[in-house]
């Protein structure tokens, strides 16, 4: 099974509301359901440091093998600026087994307008 996600480097204003959508395939590029599954995405300035923030996981389309992490406005507006920050999804299968996406970057900047 892969992630396919629209981009792997995300660039956003801070302050701006989040949001990026995954899609999990097989070898055939078909849909896998990752229904029972669970999921967690913590954003961090470098893997080896503390959490920034955890993003919201849309549950709704495991199904059909589709996820949606987000994080709000507020949560946003108090990540640094200019910076390149590294997230990932770690997905639980319902017997325990675990599996990570690939490091996806979120690319922060200082919004202009109040």
């Amino acid at each position: 099974m892969s992630c396919n996600t629209d981009k792997t480097t995300t660039e956003i204003k801070r302050g701006s509301t989040f949001e990026q959508s995954l899609s999990f395939l097989d070898e055939n590029e078909d849909p896998v359901s990752i229904s029972g599954w669970t999921a967690e995405s913590d954003l961090k300035v470098s893997a080896d440091q503390g959490s920034l923030l955890s993003f919201d996981i849309d549950d709704s389309l495991f199904v059909s093998g589709l996820m949606t992490i987000s994080a709000d406005s507020s949560e946003t507006l108090s990540l640094p600026a200019n910076f390149n920050l590294e997230y990932d999804v770690k997905l639980t299968d319902p017997s325990g087994s675990v599996y990570y996406t690939d490091t996806m970057y979120l690319k922060t900047s200082r919004h202009i307008t109040d």
